[in-house]
Order: structure tokens, then sequence, then C-alpha cells
């Protein structure tokens, strides 16, 4: 439950402040001059990628056969970005032990 909760409320964080910015800052035309508008979606787009990245590090984290290897995979993601959650999955999808046979590749 209490996961469940964090990540609920990080939806309900991204959403609103997506909202927010879109409604303070529309995203169209695109304001490449304006300062306020520039940070503005900077910001939304910290904000939105490390609410994609947690979600994924839990499940990074609960598919590592060890804690430490989680948390260093995690660390991995959430501070060098996509690069190493791809390289996460691949990995986990080409290795022989993966939990779900019905994602290997072929």
């Amino acid at each position: 439950p209490l996961l469940t909760t964090f990540f609920s409320i990080l939806g309900v964080v991204c959403f609103a402040t997506l909202s927010l910015t879109l409604w303070r800052q529309p995203l169209f035309p695109l304001q490449t001059t304006n300062l306020e508008w520039l940070q503005s979606w900077l910001w939304m787009t910290v904000l939105d990628y490390y609410g994609a990245c947690l979600p994924f590090c839990a499940v990074v984290i609960a598919n590592e056969s060890s804690l430490q290897g989680g948390i260093l995979w995690s660390t991995a993601c959430l501070l060098l970005g996509s690069p190493f959650c791809c390289l996460w999955l691949v990995l986990r999808l080409w290795s022989s032990d993966t939990r779900y046979p019905a994602y290997r590749w072929p």
C-alpha cells in the first residue's frame, strides 16, 4: 500500500504540474526567447523524467536478483538517464533466467 500510495501521488503531481504548465505557458507556439517559458518547460521535463523513471526503478529493484544490483541499476537510470534504462531492459530480455518467458527474444 505504501508504494501504491506513493506512485498514485506521484502520478497526480505530474499530471497537475503538466496541466498547470500547459495552462500558464502553452507549449505552442514555441517561445524559445522567453526565459520564463523555457524555465517552466525545463522544470516540467525534469519532473516528467523522474515521474517516469521512479516507477521504472521500482520494477528494476523488484526484478533484480539482489537489492544491491537493483539499487545500482536504479541509480544509473536516475543519474545517467534513458541509455541505462534501455540497457537494463535489453539485458533483462536477453537473459536466460527471465521470470517472464513470453517476453524472451526469439
